[in-house]
């Protein structure tokens, strides 16, 4: 049998078999249940208009949250056997982004990107396209684990960035005209986060990737990689920003807020496509703007 079907089938028992076991521990503890359901109740609220009952709405809801179980386990498998150099995958915004790359030839570019679909996938398919990603990712508090961590994101000749007083770092590999890739679909501390809307609430989110879009005048591609029946569709959206770099009447936190706003807008878009993919037991909307109680997830 040839390898790519051992792996394919081997991914599927393993998402099958730790999916059913995820998906048990969420049913048991409460605390998980409670932050996942919340969190698909506000991205996709019952309507009356959609000619279904609340309570098939609300078992449709609690499909999503198994199917996001499944996919855990399936990016966990991702993550710890890689993915195969001979994996099938289509690229949506391929022509896009050469004409992009012919108009900034030697800079770097932003990947504005997160937790929807395989990561894993996202470091190998770049590789496969002759594309070295630095990877922003957070150190692990064990040495060895981090070790195996960053040895793991590394695959296919990318590097590590640690999140951790990591901006000075990735500005500088911007202007040695390297590329970067930057989580931003998860919460922040007030402190490091604009608000932008996130599926109809305002989200904690991430100043990095329009601030160094500012400093280092690099374009900003939003990415995402997701599952399909051939094997993986990989999103890249170039982000359209030239109008707010040379607005002089925009205040910097202006322009943060602006380009922050268009980033989330399009990787909402990319979520929506394959729902059960991105990390719902996260919790995103944790961090409240100033004056609105914290206490979204009591």
């Amino acid at each position: 049998m040839p390898q790519l079907d051992i792996r394919f089938w081997a991914r599927k028992v393993f998402s099958a078999t730790f999916g059913f076991l995820i998906y048990l521990y969420f049913r048991m503890n409460g605390d998980y249940r409670r932050v996942i359901l919340r969190n698909l109740k506000l991205a996709f609220p019952y309507s009356q208009q959609a000619n279904v009952s609340q309570q098939t709405h609300q078992k449709r809801l609690t499909v999503l949250a198994k199917m996001s179980c499944h996919n855990l386990a399936a990016i966990f498998f991702d993550f710890i056997f890689g993915i195969s150099s001979k994996t099938r995958y289509f690229w949506d915004g391929r022509e896009e982004f050469a004409k992009l790359r012919e108009q900034y030839p030697a800079g770097g570019i932003i990947f504005a990107a997160g937790h929807l679909g395989s990561f894993s996938a996202l470091a190998t398919l770049s590789a496969k396209e002759g594309i070295v990603l630095n990877l922003v990712a957070r150190d692990l508090k064990a040495p060895i684990l981090n070790k195996l961590w960053i040895k793991i994101l590394s695959r296919g000749g990318n590097r590590v960035i640690s999140r951790k007083g990591g901006f000075n770092d990735l500005s500088a590999r911007l202007k040695n005209g390297e590329n970067i890739v930057i989580p931003f679909d998860q919460n922040v501390r007030r402190e490091f986060a604009v608000f932008v809307d996130w599926f109809g609430k305002p989200a904690a989110t991430a100043k990095s990737v329009a601030l160094a879009a500012l400093r280092q005048k690099a374009p900003i591609v939003v990415a995402g990689v997701i599952k399909d029946k051939e094997g993986f569709l990989a999103l890249t959206k170039a982000l359209s920003i030239e109008d707010i770099k040379e607005n002089n009447l925009l205040s910097l936190d202006e322009k943060v807020q602006i380009i922050t706003e268009r980033a989330a807008k399009i990787y909402q878009e990319m979520i929506r496509l394959s729902p059960h993919e991105w990390w719902w037991f996260h919790r995103r909307w944790k961090t409240r703007p100033v004056g609105e109680l914290e206490n979204f997830y009591s």
